[in-house]
């Protein structure tokens, strides 16, 4: 039986959350792009101010420092350099003006002659460096991780006379920055979450009108015919609401022009039906009556007793019982009574039905073997209508093989492990490729006492049972029937 899956879309999966989560994160991605480039451009920046500051104080404090090293007034430098205030406790707090960690003059020969600074850092400056100046006015040289060294010469008409040292830290423009940094992150944040409320906004803008849509869909397929979506705007969403609300229209206008030419054909079918239902009565009962009638006129011909023999009364009494079993046939597919379900054991159910046609097998020769599959689940049936299939298939099947043969009897569990299988196999001569497809018309037989309605019965029966049976194709001679039962 062919089933059709439902699928409901789970939130992580559906539109809506796709588009607002690949918003989203875009918008971090160029946020943390963004923050990352101005991070930097504000480090290299602030590390390129501070050079220039370092320099201009090393060239500043180097020109003033011509004259007292002239003349050899120490007193005069210390006061020099006392202009740069530099810190002298480990825990002074960090200001723009105290960039200078320390300064240091050299006169000639390298000789330290003035030093303002934290004591750790003299003991390194009074050993002579020997710099490599090379026509450069100043170098710049890395001290530590936060400190780097300016170092210009002092020069009197062309001719060095010493040079200055200065150590400038990096200590508050690195707060300075990252004081900038917390503020760009705190903005990153907010235009963070602006952005995803932003597209928050926007994806229930656009793809809000496109879930209408789904839902309206979704109703048409329930088969609520007509079904109107209410999209404001002016834009493609507008315009895809007003395109599905005309087909909605034209399905349902379509629709109720397929409903009446449908109950038109039905009608016709039923009278159709009806002709052929009556044509096929007469015919079955003309032969019957015909041979009744031939014995009541023998009663009445000159000379007659008036009285039937033996022989003409059994041929009567067979002659009724066969319109009898006509008129049921006919009545039973005509007027089908209801079915009541109940849960069976199928294979408990097809070892009671096939035994009772044991004893017939057995004058006819014919061996059956049953195949039940274990751990079944129940199925809900109508005992005696699935007892009248299944009796008429073993009918056939026993008609199939009137020189003995084998019938099989399969169950098993479909695939889909919604189905009951049920196969019913002769060893017969099979069913030719022209009688197939009218199998399970009624009236239709290839036997001469045949009505024509024992598969159409059985076809019937499963139909009601919601159920599907079908011929399956077979290599070798014979005939398999499958039963397909709903669980």
């Amino acid at each position: 039986m062919e089933s059709v899956a439902r699928f409901k879309t789970r939130w992580y999966l559906s539109l809506a959350f796709k588009v607002s989560v690949t918003s989203i994160l875009l918008i971090l991605f160029l946020i943390f792009v963004l923050s990352l480039f101005f991070f930097n451009h504000i480090e290299k920046e602030s590390e390129a101010e501070l050079r220039k500051r370092g320099v201009y104080l090393a060239r500043a404090l180097s020109h003033q420092a011509v004259e007292p090293l002239l003349y050899e007034d120490l007193f005069a430098l210390y006061r020099l350099l006392d202009v740069f205030k530099i810190k002298k406790e480990e825990k002074a707090p960090e200001s723009e003006e105290g960039i200078v960690e320390y300064a240091a003059v050299y006169g000639r020969e390298e000789k330290l002659l003035a030093f303002v600074g934290k004591d750790l850092y003299r003991k390194e400056l009074e050993d002579p460096s020997g710099f490599d100046w090379s026509g450069k006015e100043a170098l710049i040289l890395p001290k530590t991780s936060i400190i780097f060294e300016v170092i210009t010469p002092i020069v009197v008409n062309t001719m060095q006379v010493g040079y200055v040292r200065i150590g400038i830290t990096r200590a508050y423009h690195l707060k300075q920055v990252r004081s900038l940094k917390r503020e760009l992150w705190g903005m990153a944040a907010f235009l963070t979450m602006l952005g995803v409320l932003v597209s928050l906004l926007m994806t229930r803008r656009y793809i809000l009108p496109l879930l209408h849509v789904i839902r309206g869909a979704k109703n048409i397929g329930k088969g609520k015919w007509g079904t109107q979506i209410q999209v404001k705007g002016r834009d493609e969403t507008a315009e895809l609401a007003g395109t599905f609300n005309e087909m909605s229209v034209k399905l349902k206008e379509a629709f109720e022009r397929v409903q009446r030419t449908q109950e038109k054909l039905i009608r016709s079918e039923k009278l159709n039906a009806i002709g052929k239902f009556s044509a096929n009565l007469a015919h079955e009962l003309k032969n019957p009556l015909t041979s009744i009638k031939l014995c009541i006129q023998a009663m009445n011909e000159p000379g007659s007793s008036g009285v039937l023999d033996m022989e003409e009364r059994e041929m009567v009494l067979n002659d009724v019982q066969r319109m009898d079993e006509i008129i049921s046939r006919f009545l039973v597919y005509a007027a089908p009574p209801r079915i009541h379900l109940s849960p069976v054991d199928i294979n408990a159910f097809l070892e009671e039905v096939t035994g009772k046609y044991r004893p017939r097998m057995e004058t006819a020769r014919i061996r059956l073997k049953f195949f039940p599959a274990v751990d079944l689940p129940l199925v809900f049936v109508d005992r005696r209508k699935m007892e009248e299939a299944v009796g008429n298939l073993c009918l056939n099947a026993i008609q199939a093989m009137p020189d003995g043969g084998e019938i099989r009897i399969r169950t098993s569990i479909n695939g889909s492990e919604e189905d009951v299988e049920i196969d019913i196999e002769d060893t017969g001569e099979g069913i030719d490729e022209t009688i197939r497809e009218h199998l399970f018309e009624p009236f239709y037989t290839t036997r001469k006492k045949g009505t024509g309605l024992g598969l159409s019965i059985v076809y019937q029966i499963i139909q009601e049972h919601g159920g599907e049976i079908s011929l399956k194709d077979k290599k070798e001679k014979g005939t398999i029937f499958s039963i397909l039962l709903p669980v």
